[in-house]
């Protein structure tokens, strides 16, 4: 019979043959929860950490235009996985962190999410970068949000009381803890910091971008932010407005004579950049008025449709952007040849046949209504008026723009501390209109400009035409290769003066064999031969008498 001495050091000689048995397969294997540990981060307490390898990944969705990066091998990575807390706030928030086999880059890359997502929808992204030799990483902030669900089991702690915690994480202080987290994380497994750290998001993560450069200049060398939702309070009350106008109305335009009125706009405008292709490249330029198509007769799926008045005040109303109830412009509206119905577009209805009878919000419109601004998740948001709508739009800036606006012009700690930052937006995103980032590119460029600073030298702001939400339609050029550009700018020193895009799939070059680059706004490409050239477009307004652009 053992004595209870005798266990005791039995035990204690087995735990420490355990803890080296440990030691040596870290050694051998690093990819085991014992090679990592909990950083020193302020705020934050570390739960557990979990590591394991898989290789041969096939598992993204190819959603994103970047997945075509990914070779027919997949990826073979470390997932780490490591859990922590905020005491006291009673949350508990994953990071997962990909570290690639092989061919590491000595680069780590911060992933944006999507939606309510603080992380990546899908696997693209994450793929994408490991793939391509970078450690890469997301977080859930501290929430299980489903893309297709409501967020009130996360977002509403209970009746009347937000999970302020949970919010705030989604604002800005869960990406911040994932890079302090990751970058430790990607040191224990390569037994070296990154030698350059970069964030890649779009929408939400674009968002997520801006914020970092604002709150946390540094935490990345080089940020890129596609298609951002800046100025989040005032954006998702923006993205009710179709609602509120159709509503006002009791009118709920069908697919087919939305559709209509934007194929009017864009044949109007199609060519005022010098080439028919289908895409309203000048916006600025264009001229056309909805109202000149009331009464014109339209096929849809084979039936005769015409565009009533109370369509095109619609879309002109949408075009315009909310309004107050004098009139006076709330925040920028959408833009010709955008799509307002489809999977990510704001005015969407709900039919039967031709009959039309109401509106379907965009989801995260009606989220932030129902929870952050009533706290209630039984609101009727169809039921809000106009006066209502106007009250709320108020409110929304006036509690959470500090919180997650994301629309800090001051820059200045990003720039002095050396940092590059590309931003880019889609002329016809259909959730978040180019024209709310070109009114945030803007703030930054005139308090540099007082300040005596080149916002370029460190910030640059390109306009795509015809691209969607975080994505391109068939036939239309893409930024594929823009995050290389970011790395270049930041480790070579290599300006970004324009922005190639591709179409997808297929050469680098359109169907005429001239090379699509995009330059940094207020710039434009316009053709001039068989090639594109730059055209400075608020230097030609300064020119022309009243305003005129000569093109």
């Amino acid at each position: 019979m053992v004595s209870n001495t005798s266990s005791f050091v039995l035990l204690r000689h087995l735990g420490l043959l355990s803890a080296a048995v440990a030691l040596v397969t870290a050694a051998t294997d690093p990819c085991v929860p014992g090679t990592f540990s909990f950083p020193s981060l302020s705020g934050a307490e570390g739960r557990t950490i979990t590591a394991s390898s898989f290789k041969a990944y096939k598992g993204n969705s190819g959603w994103r235009p970047e997945a075509v990066h990914i070779g027919a091998e997949g990826v073979s990575v470390c997932n780490v996985t490591v859990s922590y807390t905020h005491p006291g706030e009673n949350d508990l928030v994953n990071v997962h962190i990909w570290l690639p086999l092989e061919n590491y880059k000595s680069r780590f890359v911060g992933v944006g999410g999507g939606g309510w997502k603080a992380g990546e929808i899908g696997d693209d992204m994450m793929s994408m970068l490991a793939y391509q030799g970078y450690a890469a990483a997301a977080t859930d902030a501290g929430y299980n949000h489903i893309p297709t669900s409501l967020p009130d089991s996360w977002l509403l702690e209970s009746p009347g009381k937000l999970a302020i915690p949970l919010l705030t994480n989604f604002a800005h202080r869960a990406a911040h803890d994932m890079t302090v987290i990751s970058k430790h994380i990607v040191e224990k497994y390569y037994n070296e910091e990154p030698k350059f750290s970069y964030w890649n998001g779009c929408s939400t993560g674009g968002r997520q971008g801006l914020d970092l450069a604002q709150r946390y200049p540094e935490d990345y060398d080089g940020i890129w932010a596609a298609c951002p939702a800046v100025s989040f309070p005032a954006l998702l009350m923006s993205l009710f407005w179709p609602q509120v106008v159709m509503n006002i109305a009791r009118v709920y335009p069908s697919a087919c004579q939305f559709e209509a009125v934007r194929m009017a706009a864009i044949e109007a405008c199609d060519e005022l950049d010098h080439v028919k292709d289908g895409v309203i490249s000048r916006d600025d330029l264009c001229e056309f008025d909805p109202e000149t198509v009331i009464g014109k007769e339209f096929d849809c799926q084979g039936t005769k449709i015409k565009i009533s008045k109370e369509v095109a005040e619609i879309v002109k109303a949408m075009l315009q952007g909310p309004v107050d109830t004098e009139g006076k412009q709330l925040f920028p509206g959408t833009s010709h040849g955008t799509a307002a119905t489809g999977f990510l577009s704001t005015a969407n209805t709900i039919c039967t046949g031709e009959s039309c009878t109401a509106g379907r919000p965009f989801p995260i419109a009606a989220d932030w209504i129902r929870l952050p601004l009533k706290k209630d998740a039984s609101f009727d948001v169809t039921k809000i008026s106009r006066e209502e709508f106007v009250q709320l739009f108020h409110q929304s800036v006036r509690e959470y723009n500090d919180l997650i606006g994301s629309n800090n012009p001051d820059l200045r700690g990003f720039r002095e501390a050396g940092k590059k930052m590309i931003t880019w937006h889609a002329t016809n995103d259909e959730a978040i209109s180019f024209k709310f980032m070109r009114q945030y590119y803007d703030s930054v460029s005139e308090l540099d400009e007082k300040n005596n600073v080149d916002t370029k030298s460190y910030y640059r702001y390109f306009e795509i035409p015809g691209l969607t939400h975080c994505s391109a339609p068939a036939g239309v050029h893409y930024p594929l290769y823009g995050f290389d550009a970011l790395r270049r700018w930041v480790e070579d020193g290599v300006i970004p003066t324009v922005l190639d895009t591709v179409l997808v799939g297929e050469r680098e070059t359109d169907e005429e064999g001239v090379s699509q680059a995009v330059y940094p706004y207020p710039s434009v490409s316009i053709r001039s031969g068989d090639s594109f050239i730059k055209y400075d477009t608020k230097k030609a307004l300064d020119k022309q008498e009243g305003g005129k652009d000569e093109l």
